[in-house]
C-alpha cells in the first residue's frame, strides 16, 4: 500500500487528456480553462497529450524539452517500427510519427527543443534550467503546466520546482520503490498543491507489495479547488473510463493507502 499522504483529494472535474494508453494522463479540466503555457519535459515519440491541450484551448503555447529527440532517434524509430509492423503484421503508422511530430512542432504554438533538464547549477552545454525556460521566454509560472517525466537524474530538479508557482503539475516519478523517500519530501514540502490524480504505469512489474514502481500523479492549485474538494478521495483506483493501462497488453495495476 502506498503512504496515505499520496492519497488524491475530491477533485469533481477529472479528464482524460491524450491517448488512452501511455502519453494519456488525467487532469482538472481547470488547469486547461486556465493555463497559458504547458512546459513539456520529456517527449520521445508520444505527444498525444500535447496535441489534445491544444485543441481544447487552442491560446496554449506549448513548449517542449527533450534532449534524446533528435535527427538520430528519429531514424532509429522509424526502422524499429516498421520492423515491429513487418514482423507483428500490424500498422505502420507508428513508424512515420516523425510526420506527425514535424507538422506539430512546427507553428507559432508548439515547440521543441533538443536540451535537457537541469538544475540552476548545472546550466549550459546543451543543458536548460527552469528558470532560465520561464525567463526566455517570458513565461507566467502562475497560468502554466508543468509536466515532466522524473527519471533517476530528474528527481535533482524537485526542489526547484517547489520554488515556482504553476497552476499544475502532472509528473511521473519513476522507480519509486527506491525513491519513495524523495517523492514523499516533495508532496509534504508542496503545501500550495494537493493531488487530484493517480496511476500506476503497468509497463514494469509491482513491487514485492503489489504497488506500481511507477507513478503519474496531478497536482492542482489548492486555490482552485472547492472547499468540499479538499478531502480525500475514497474512489477506487484505477478509476474506470478514465484510467487505461500504459501497456495495452498488461492489466492495470490496482492503488491502495494505508489508514496512516
Amino acid at each position: 500500500m502506498l503512504p496515505k499522504i499520496l492519497q488524491p483529494v475530491s477533485c469533481e472535474d477529472l479528464t482524460r487528456i491524450g491517448a488512452n494508453h501511455d502519453g494519456g494522463y488525467v487532469l482538472s479540466k481547470r488547469i486547461i480553462d486556465n493555463t497559458e503555457t504547458i512546459l513539456s519535459f520529456g517527449l520521445a515519440d508520444e505527444f498525444s497529450f500535447e496535441i489534445n491541450c491544444n485543441l481544447l484551448n487552442k491560446n496554449i503555447k506549448i513548449y517542449a524539452f527533450d534532449h534524446t529527440v533528435d535527427a538520430l532517434y528519429w531514424v532509429k524509430h522509424f526502422f524499429k517500427w516498421l520492423w515491429w509492423a513487418i514482423r507483428y503484421r500490424k500498422s505502420f503508422s507508428r513508424a512515420f510519427t516523425f510526420l506527425k511530430y514535424k507538422n506539430f512542432f512546427n507553428n507559432n504554438k508548439a515547440f521543441h527543443f533538443v536540451k535537457k533538464i537541469v538544475p540552476t547549477n548545472e546550466e549550459g552545454d546543451g543543458n536548460i534550467s527552469i528558470n532560465q525556460i520561464l525567463q526566455k521566454f517570458q513565461i507566467n509560472d502562475k497560468k502554466t503546466l508543468l509536466k515532466v517525466d522524473i527519471e533517476m537524474d530528474e528527481y535533482k530538479i524537485l526542489d526547484e520546482i517547489l520554488n515556482y508557482d504553476f497552476i499544475g503539475l502532472v509528473i511521473e516519478f519513476s522507480y519509486i520503490d527506491k525513491m519513495l523517500k524523495k517523492v514523499i519530501e516533495f508532496v509534504d514540502k508542496n503545501k500550495k498543491m494537493s493531488i487530484v490524480h493517480i496511476h500506476g504505469n503497468n509497463f514494469d512489474k509491482p513491487d514485492k507489495n503489489g504497488d506500481p514502481i511507477h507513478l503519474e500523479v496531478t497536482f492542482l492549485k489548492n486555490e482552485l479547488l472547492n472547499q468540499s474538494e479538499k478531502k480525500k478521495s475514497f474512489k477506487e483506483y484505477p478509476i474506470k473510463n478514465l484510467d487505461y493501462p500504459n501497456n495495452t497488453m498488461k492489466s492495470d495495476i490496482p492503488i491502495k493507502f494505508l489508514d496512516n
